[in-house]
């Protein structure tokens, strides 16, 4: 994916990436909160399944 956004998006900025193992999108969310928090990003991707994407982010805004 990072290599897809490179090529059409050649002045593009990639801070990092993670790739936990498996968990639930709540696990997910708790377990990387502050670090999410503390990144400052512009844009953060988040890349999972539905229903999962929807609730864990809203629930990550609300809190």
């Amino acid at each position: 994916m990072i290599e897809n956004l490179v090529k059409m998006f050649p002045e593009i900025i990639i801070s990092g990436y993670h790739c936990p193992e498996f968990m639930t999108a709540d696990e997910l969310v708790f377990n990387n909160k502050e670090t999410i928090k503390e990144l400052d990003a512009d844009i953060i991707w988040v890349s999972l399944g539905f229903p999962n994407k929807n609730c864990s982010l809203i629930n990550f805004i609300i809190r």
